[in-house]
Formats: structure tokens, C-alpha cells, sequence
């Protein structure tokens, strides 16, 4: 369900304005497919921690997984989400982070999702994602929420924001 910053703890999902080429290329592709989805949101994170008084964030980038500060970016420009009923246990979430830190970003998830997209609608079945250790930002929440014991996706499932958002507004 969508929460305020003010209600935002450990564990949450943090959803981005949409901008940039990628953005601009790819969200009206997907739109082609899910005429529902507004096109607001493109990147999400995953709140991790408060320190001195800021919160950080988890999130996929072209540089690899990586701590950020989320106070880096307009609160006007973000939506957050409640996935969890219970706070995952901080240890958890740390061990995530350590495990996932400096991974390599999934450009070809893109193309990938959007081909299992296009045979869902030719053939009424989805393709399997590939398991490769490379992740988009998209993928990488996905991953955490597995691991912390509340998928979004299926594990063999290519993740496509529309879908992911709609689970999280529930």
C-alpha cells in the first residue's frame, strides 16, 4: 500500500519519477502493454536505515548496487510503498546489501522483458527471465523482497514496473 515519507520505516519500497533516455525510450513500449499504467514512476530502492538522520536507500544503478542517500532526490519525485506487515530484521536487510553490494546493473533485462511480454500476447505464456547476477533496479527489489520472505514476482518471472506496482498499492 502507499504510505507518506513520514510513515516510511526499514523494508519499504521507494518508487522514482520517471526521467532520463532510458525512460523515455522504453515507458511507452511498456505502455503498449499495460494501457492502465500511468508512466509516473521508473527506478524504485528499497529503504535501508536511518543515518544521522537521513535515510538510505538500496538501489540498483548503471554503477552497480549501491547505498544512496534518498534525501538526494525531491520528495515531490518519489512514492513509497509498504510491502512488509512486519519491519524486516535489520540483520536481514544488512546481509542483503553486503551480498548484493557493487552488482552489476542488467541492461538486457529490458529487452528481455520486453520480449516476454510480446510472446504473452502471441502465445498466452511468459518466458523465463534469466538468472545471470546482474540486476536492474527492478529486479533487485524483487530479489529483496524474496529473500525476505514476501516475493513480488515469481523467482522465474521477468519483473515490469507495472506490475510490480500494482501488487504494491494494494
Amino acid at each position: 500500500m502507499q504510505i507518506e515519507y513520514s510513515q516510511i520505516r526499514p523494508g519499504d519500497i521507494v518508487e522514482f519519477k520517471g526521467s532520463g533516455l532510458v525512460f523515455n525510450l522504453l515507458s511507452p513500449v511498456i505502455k503498449l502493454c499495460f494501457r492502465d499504467w500511468n508512466r509516473w514512476g521508473w527506478h524504485l530502492a528499497i529503504v535501508s536505515h536511518k543515518l544521522n538522520g537521513d535515510w538510505m536507500i538500496f538501489e540498483e544503478l548503471g554503477t552497480g548496487a549501491q547505498i544512496s542517500k534518498l534525501s538526494n532526490t525531491p520528495i515531490e519525485n518519489l512514492r513509497f510503498y509498504r510491502w512488509f506487515d512486519v519491519e524486516p530484521d535489520y540483520n536481514h536487510i544488512i546481509d542483503f546489501e553486503e551480498t548484493y553490494q557493487g552488482e552489476a546493473y542488467d541492461v538486457q533485462l529490458y529487452f528481455w522483458t520486453a520480449i516476454q511480454y510480446f510472446a504473452m500476447r502471441l502465445f498466452h505464456r511468459r518466458v523465463n527471465k534469466i538468472l545471470n547476477h546482474r540486476w536492474t533496479c527492478w529486479e533487485l527489489v524483487c530479489e529483496f523482497c524474496g529473500k525476505m520472505g514476501k516475493p513480488l514476482v515469481p523467482l522465474m518471472v521477468c519483473p515490469i514496473l507495472p506490475d510490480l506496482l500494482r501488487k504494491l498499492e494494494k
